[in-house]
């Protein structure tokens, strides 16, 4: 499983050329969010890693019965997810949520005719194993029958408390900008498809698909979308109980209108003197 330090270098950073203007008179496309769901949470009391997952189920594949080291917030994003504990059963849906207490024993799977998409995140503490076989007792990062699309590991996040888990998935269309802004808490975030130029502390960091990289507690940053197609983000949030997830920093101030040079005086050709 991948792990990212903060402001690491971003998984091979390269710095780009800046993208090309605006059209004069136009603004770039903004941001267009796809989800958004939100969790209560509580921290692990010691140190912990916070660790995000994007994971696939096929048509008929299932997780059998298994615990997590640690409390676990999933979405459905496409598809539906069958999900049973303490002999009750569950059916949720796209856009439907789930929290897992640690050590909560429970199995779930998809009947649905096409692939389920989970997004996941786990908050495990450091050293802890991920998902338990409850039937053999066998240790492992997941459950049987997960292909994962995506995956990465924040080392100890510097997290508020008392907390709240928001995830996000967004679209960036081409040309797309997000304005400076900052976070309240730790912002990681996993890109599954495009291209992206993050400028953050000064620099400008080139950011791919299956990249990852966090955007720390108030520090001001942008985005843009440099590639030819649409960005998606998958983003999961630390920030403090009730904050919003983002607020707007202020932007650079557009360059001052030179003022038009004053013409050049006419001067009348000298005189040819007569013989």
């Amino acid at each position: 499983m991948k792990r990212l330090s903060v402001l690491a270098p971003i998984l091979a950073v390269a710095i780009l050329a800046l993208p090309a203007p605006a059209t004069f008179g136009q603004q770039p496309p903004a941001p267009v969010p796809v989800l958004e769901k939100r969790f209560p949470a509580t921290a692990p009391s010691g140190p912990y890693d916070m660790v995000l997952l994007v994971l696939d189920l096929a048509p008929g594949a299932t997780f059998p019965s298994h615990a997590h080291g640690g409390p676990v917030f999933l979405t459905v994003t496409d598809g539906t997810l069958w999900e049973r504990s303490g002999g009750q059963e569950t059916v949720l849906r796209t856009g439907d949520t789930l929290a897992e207490e640690s050590g909560r024993v429970h199995e779930a799977g998809n009947n649905g005719p096409g692939t389920t998409r989970l997004v996941v995140t786990v908050l495990l503490p450091t050293g802890s194993v991920l998902t338990t076989d409850t039937q053999t007792g066998v240790g492992q990062e997941l459950p049987v029958g997960a292909t994962v699309a995506a995956q990465a590991i924040l080392p100890t996040p510097q997290a508020p408390e008392p907390l709240d888990v928001v995830q996000r998935v967004t679209d960036l269309p081409v040309g797309g900008v997000v304005p400076l802004h900052t976070h309240p808490g730790p912002n990681f975030n996993l890109l599954l498809q495009g291209q992206l130029r993050i400028d953050m502390g000064g620099m400008a960091h080139a950011v791919t698909a299956n990249d990852s990289w966090v955007e720390p507690a108030n520090l001001v940053h942008g985005v843009s979308n440099t590639g030819s197609t649409t960005v998606r983000v998958v983003g999961s949030a630390l920030v403090p109980r009730g904050a919003p997830v983002a607020t707007p920093a202020q932007q650079p101030a557009a360059p001052a209108a030179q003022p038009a040079p004053a013409p050049k005086p006419v001067v009348a050709p000298a005189q040819v003197p007569a013989r």
